[in-house]
């Protein structure tokens, strides 16, 4: 099974993030849009691991300690792709999501599993393979979206599957 550690929001934020994307839904060729359920901040890609190995993730998961905190999401950035680009929200700098960042990747590590290790760069899919209209100005729209207060209480173990040919994730623990 896909592992990952996520932070997800509740419904007052996922609606937030869902009349960005259909803003932007309105000025797009094509593309993928993150599904409502699915709109999370991954802090850790753990990837394919066997059930008898997924024990001590979820322990971490249930041990782990968030204080809560506001994160905030705001401006709308993309990463070009020949095939359509992946279209985001950033993460404001937070030393709070940084500490559990660092924290969480130190766990993993102990409990002996190798992960994504890049820079930590938090950001929010919102679409993949988007292609937007050409006169469409996405760097004034980016600008102008007005930014997203998050309360961040916890993280979660997540699954992620297709099922019936929808990407679906579970929280584990």
């Amino acid at each position: 099974m896909r592992l990952f550690y996520a932070m997800n929001f509740n419904s007052d934020v996922k609606r937030q993030l869902i009349d960005i994307q259909n803003q932007l839904r309105a000025q797009t060729l094509r593309g993928n849009f993150s599904l409502p359920d699915n709109l999370h901040l991954t802090l850790a890609f753990i990837g394919e691991v066997t059930s008898d190995r997924a024990g001590p993730l979820r322990q971490i998961a249930q041990s782990f300690q968030v204080t809560p905190f506001d994160m905030t999401l705001r401006e709308i950035g993309r990463f070009r792709r020949d095939g359509g680009d992946i279209i985001w929200i950033g993460i404001e700098d937070n030393k709070d999501l940084t500490a559990i960042y660092n924290k969480l990747s130190e766990q993993i590590t102990r409990a002996g599993f190798d992960f994504d290790k890049r820079k930590f760069t938090p950001h929010l899919t919102l679409a993949r393979e988007a292609k937007l209209r050409q006169e469409f100005d996405f760097s004034g729209y980016s600008k102008n979206v007005r930014p997203i207060t998050a309360k961040i209480t916890k993280i979660s173990l997540m699954k992620s599957e297709r099922i019936d040919g929808r990407l679906t994730y579970t929280e584990l623990g």
